[in-house]
């Protein structure tokens, strides 16, 4: 099956508009509710945001290799194995971060990507 192409719009519209699915969803909740243990098992909303968070960070990383010719230098995790232990990783290194530390680069992970995407991708 064929991957589906989009364009640059409206790949940075869907962006824009999950993103403020995600912030909608999370918006009338207290520090209290987001810090609290038991979203995804053990794991807060704050820690899930840092999840989308840590993403966010391999795919400008990628994005920024490959727009300089080296996608030969892309990292991935191995599998799910892999996958689980960069996840797991990067749970116990972000988790005493403030919500308000998380959140804020959550935010600036979306304007890099938005300014990566629209300032230098070729798309149709």
């Amino acid at each position: 099956m064929a991957a589906e192409t989009i364009t640059k719009d409206r790949f940075l519209h869907q962006l824009a508009a999950e993103r403020s699915h995600l912030i909608a969803a999370i918006a009338g909740l207290s520090e209290e509710q987001m810090c609290r243990p038991g979203t995804m098992e053990q794991q807060s909303i704050k820690d899930l945001l840092a999840h989308i968070t840590f993403w966010d960070e391999q795919a400008i990383a990628n994005l920024e290799l490959m727009l300089s010719g080296r996608s030969d230098e892309i990292v991935r995790p191995a599998g799910d194995e892999g996958t689980n232990a960069w996840n797991d990783r990067e749970l116990q290194h972000r988790r005493d971060r403030t919500l308000a530390d998380v959140i804020g680069e959550l935010e600036e992970r979306r304007h890099e990507t938005r300014n990566l995407v629209g300032g230098n991708l070729v798309c149709p």
